[in-house]
């Protein structure tokens, strides 16, 4: 299993390094008589950039290719960015033999969890966009002319736009391309940009998470200063909820009239909440759509 991160430096050296790293441990994998090699993001962290995972299967495709060893190894991706069936194409056109999609499974099991697939329970949603995807796939290869997976897999029917030609010869050796682009320095700019916000967003959310689920209801009532009304935290709820699905679990439990500054309070809980959830289901909408029609 090879890491396709690589540290936050802001030049394109670490993303380099990152990329010579891949190919070196694969060489020795391929040396040590394995058939299978798995890219994982998975081990992203706030010191671990995710490689962008096209650029890290092709550049290992074709290193394994002008090394004269590709045909000994399979290429297994494991990434949190393939979610749409045009990711699927473009991954298996350059080399990937099997695509293992976490974060979309994740997050339907999430999405399963709080109800919100109109009555799909977790299995049948995975069965569902896995179905949704394979006749996506199987639309691409038809407008393509290809009638099997086998003839597909890294034939790179692409052409790359707004690419430096330097990557295209190291990375994507073959690609037709019309026009330049971006080099290496700023894709890995990108990539850290997108990953500082996903970090903050992270830490707003673990924060907002902790706070909730470890103040008590008294100490809640003093901090806001609502005498008259008691609240509750239950523990059953707090067990239940994870840190990627926030939940309102702050119940007030009297009707007495309650103050101006009680309002406030669970007004901007409430749009914190309706904010989070919005986010969430936007990220998976057309597949939940894609399920429905699959039924």
């Amino acid at each position: 299993m090879l890491s396709a991160t690589f540290e936050p430096s802001g030049s394109s050296s670490n993303i380099e390094k990152a990329l010579e790293d891949i190919h070196k441990r694969a060489d020795r994998a391929i040396e040590d008589d394995r058939t299978l090699i798995v890219l994982t993001d998975r081990d992203s962290d706030k010191f671990n950039v995710p490689l962008p995972m096209l650029l890290a299967v092709s550049s290992l495709h074709h290193h394994l290719i002008r090394q004269g060893t590709r045909t000994k190894v399979s290429l297994i991706v494991e990434t949190g960015e393939a979610s749409e069936v045009h990711h699927f194409a473009v991954l298996l056109g350059y080399g990937a033999e099997a695509i293992n999609p976490y974060l979309v499974f994740d997050s339907l099991e999430g999405l399963a969890r709080d109800e919100e697939l109109s009555g799909l329970n977790y299995v049948d949603a995975v069965k569902a966009y896995i179905q949704a995807a394979t006749k996506g796939m199987m639309k691409v290869l038809s407008k393509m002319g290809i009638s099997t997976i086998q003839s597909y897999r890294g034939a790179q029917i692409f052409e790359a736009v707004g690419l430096h030609e330097d990557v295209i010869n190291h990375h994507f050796t073959w690609t037709p391309t019309r026009i330049g682009g971006i080099d290496l320095e700023t894709i890995a700019n990108e990539a850290i940009q997108r990953h500082r916000k996903a970090i903050v967003f992270l830490k707003v959310n673990n924060f907002l998470y902790q706070t909730v689920t470890t103040i008590s209801g008294e100490e809640m009532g003093k901090s806001i200063n609502l005498t008259p009304t008691r609240f509750i935290c239950s523990n059953k709820l707090v067990d239940q909820t994870t840190r990627n699905c926030l939940k309102p679990i702050v119940v007030p439990l009297t009707s007495k009239k309650r103050s101006k500054q009680h309002f406030e309070v669970c007004s901007h809980l409430r749009k914190t909440v309706h904010l989070y959830n919005c986010m969430k289901l936007n990220r998976l909408k057309r597949f939940s759509n894609a399920s429905k029609r699959v039924q």
